[in-house]
Order: C-alpha cells, then structure tokens, then sequence
C-alpha cells in the first residue's frame, strides 16, 4: 500500500492513482501574499483544518484496507481501487431518512423527491458504483412506484 499526500499534482504524473490530492499548508512564511499560521500565532484545530480533514481520510482508507471481510489475502489488496471507490461517491450525500436510496416510492412521495431536487434512486445503483468504482447515472436505476390506496370512509 503507497499513498502520496501532497499538493504538487504534475510532480506524481506517473502515480495519479496513489496520489491524494491536498490543500496547500501554509504554517511558515514562505510567500508574502499569505498571511501564515505561525505568524497569527495560530495552528489549526485538532478536528478542524486541513490536516485533520487528512487525518480522517487515511484513517478510512487504513481501516477499508485492512477490514478483515474483504475478499483475498492482504496480497490481493490494492489501495487504489479503494482511492477510486472513495471517489465514486465524492460530493453525493446519502440520506436513507429522505428515501434517496429505496426500493419502491409513492407516487407522491416520487413527486415530493422531484420538487425538493433528491433523486430516488434503487439499491442497485450504490452497489454497482461500488464494486466497479464508478459512478453509473442515476436514471439507469430506477425505482418502482407503489399506488398508494385511499381510505374510503
């Protein structure tokens, strides 16, 4: 397993898919349009910041790596597959409460989706984005529509 942490993208052009791309740090006076940390006498925070949002990511990737339910041996295991998994789902907010994710939908409740901008979207869908890391159209799985019955009184 290699990662390369760093915020220079052109110098690991023959590594792209081992490489995590970061902010640039600045805690020293190295350019005098920026205004460094330790000139503020100031450090970033111990869950906040850059290096604690990097801290979170390795500690995810260490932990996905070395899960014991993954299929084959640590022989088998390849960090980047689990770089371009983490990929797939970069920017997409899962909410199982609001019905993003469903089997089946009311009518309704479809519509009530469509009007508040969330795409109901089938199991499937997440497990294909999975296992290929890749992110598959949305539309490509739909969900089924259930009527739902009125009350008679």
């Amino acid at each position: 397993m290699v990662l390369v942490l760093d915020d220079t993208e052109h110098v690991w052009r023959y590594h792209p898919n081992n490489l995590i791309l970061v902010e640039r740090y600045y805690f020293f006076d190295a350019r005098h349009d920026i205004v460094s940390l330790s000139a503020m006498n100031n450090d970033e925070g111990e869950t906040t910041g850059v290096l604690a949002t990097i801290l979170k990511k390795l500690k995810l990737i260490h932990r996905l790596f070395f899960n014991p339910k993954f299929k084959g041996g640590l022989a088998h295991r390849d960090v980047k597959l689990i770089l371009d998994r983490l990929k797939v789902s970069q920017g997409c907010k899962l909410t199982f409460e609001g019905h993003v994710v469903t089997l089946v939908a009311t009518e309704e409740e479809s519509r009530q989706a469509e009007l508040d901008g969330i795409i109901l979207v089938h199991p499937a869908w997440l497990h294909s984005c999975y296992e290929l890391a890749k992110r598959f159209p949305e539309a490509n799985y739909p969900i089924k529509l259930k009527n739902k019955r009125l009350r008679s009184s």
